[in-house]
């Protein structure tokens, strides 16, 4: 079984995780997955954009209340509210 390596990497001036990539450990370099981050003026998380290599592509997108609460979340096809409403 190889090994999986990660590599993260950040945003300039504010040190946000931008971007996520896991690859097997083996000669030929193998990537599992590539997830990139994105985030509002206030530092939350909007959109995770998940990129498989020879998979279906998946984004989550996520929307918060004044008070920087999480109040929806949904992917990007499909929105769905806390209550599960679409």
């Amino acid at each position: 079984m190889a090994a999986v390596e990660v590599i993260n990497s950040y945003e300039v001036g504010t040190g946000r995780l931008e971007r996520t990539i896991a690859s097997r450990e083996t000669t030929t370099g193998s990537r599992l997955a590539e997830r990139t981050y994105t985030y509002d003026p206030a530092g939350n998380v909007t959109k995770i954009a998940d990129t498989p290599v020879g998979r279906v592509a998946d984004t989550q997108c996520f929307a918060y209340d004044h008070l920087r609460r999480m109040n929806e979340a949904w992917r990007a096809r499909r929105r769905t509210n806390r209550a599960g409403a679409r």
